[in-house]
């Protein structure tokens, strides 16, 4: 115990912060770690459009490709769909009028059903 008396306990009461200085302490904490937090989100909205944008162009792509399949299948339903009428229209001068109207009603129905 008698080595803490003397100029051991005096440097160590020298030594000790203020209360001053720890509160400056705390508060340059506080502020260093607001502006981390601060170029954190700032990065973070960067990184988060960067991505929307690479989305965009992704989304983009992909539209482009479907539509060109769109339009491949467009010309394919209209191709079948005047290849049908031909057939319907060389049908309808064999059929009766009657026989018509009872095929149109069948496929009707089958639209329906479906």
């Amino acid at each position: 115990m008698s080595c803490l008396h003397g100029p051991g306990l005096a440097l160590l009461a020298e030594a000790a912060p203020s209360p001053a200085f720890l509160g400056n302490m705390v508060q340059g904490i506080v502020v260093l770690m607001g502006a981390l937090a601060t170029l954190l989100a700032i990065a973070t909205y960067f990184a988060t459009r960067r991505e929307v944008e690479e989305l965009k162009v992704r989304v983009k792509d992909l539209e482009d490709k479907m539509e060109g399949k769109i339009e491949k299948l467009d010309r394919r339903i209209i191709r079948l769909l005047a290849g049908q009428a031909l057939i319907a229209g060389q049908m309808g001068v064999v059929l009766s009028r009657r026989e018509v109207d009872a095929l149109m009603k069948r496929l009707d129905a089958e639209e329906a059903g479906e």
